[in-house]
């Protein structure tokens, strides 16, 4: 919010400007002052005064990574690769303690894998994607 700036101004000024985006972007895709989105309570759009439901914080930062990561980022396997084998836009893996599976809050944080085991796992995935290359090429020239 802007400071109060003006000597008779009693009180605080809605900082969104014309082009600002609401509040719960990408999930309401209106610009804030169309839906009322400046803060999350106030979208007619999405939350609890909206038609759609609020969506969970898992839910919104999936739609603002898909919205928002380019496609090269999109296709990157997670950190935990290949224990977790989502993308990192599923997961949100970026950093290994992002990922929803072995990330700090993930559903498998108690089982995480050691550095040892990631390294083997990892030479392992390699060379069987190795292999099935070379089976690939040999299918072909055939």
């Amino acid at each position: 919010m802007p400071p109060l700036c003006e000597p008779t101004q009693s009180r605080f000024v809605e900082a969104s400007g014309d082009g600002a985006p609401c509040a719960w972007w990408p999930i309401c895709r209106m610009k804030a002052k169309e839906c009322g989105g400046t803060r999350k309570h106030r979208c007619k759009v999405c939350g609890n005064n909206g038609e759609i439901p609020p969506p969970s914080l898992d839910e919104l930062s999936y739609q603002l990574r898909m919205s928002t990561w380019n496609e090269k980022q999109r296709n990157r396997n997670c950190g935990w690769y290949p224990f977790c084998t989502s993308k990192m836009v599923v997961c949100g893996g970026s950093r290994r303690q992002n990922c929803s599976k072995y990330g700090q809050n993930g559903s498998h944080c108690k089982e995480i894998p050691s550095e040892e085991m990631m390294v083997k796992a990892r030479k392992k995935h390699k060379a069987m994607i190795r292999t099935a290359a070379r089976y690939i090429k040999g299918k072909t020239l055939n």
